[in-house]
């Protein structure tokens, strides 16, 4: 089992910060063209990724995997200052 500690915590926090961040950005930025390019390719008989497929699996990335990336950097940083 795991102990938690302050700096994967806090490292989970930033990275959290950064992945909700990168999360309304996309949304803002990348959306329309995704689903302009959905719409062109079932208007051509294509096969595409639906929009909200391709929104929900940066989410996961985002919300989920961004802290978790956080926490463990979090940790080895602790580790190496001789912390945690």
């Amino acid at each position: 089992m795991f102990a938690l500690d302050t700096y994967g915590l806090l490292g989970a926090l930033v990275m959290l910060v950064i992945g909700a961040i990168d999360y309304v950005v996309i949304k803002k930025v990348a959306y329309g063209r995704i689903v302009e390019r959905y719409r062109r390719a079932q208007r051509d008989g294509e096969s595409s990724i639906h929009p909200e497929t391709v929104m929900n699996l940066v989410m996961v990335v985002s919300l989920i995997v961004f802290p978790l990336i956080g926490y463990g950097f979090g940790s080895k940083l602790a580790s190496g200052f001789g912390g945690g």
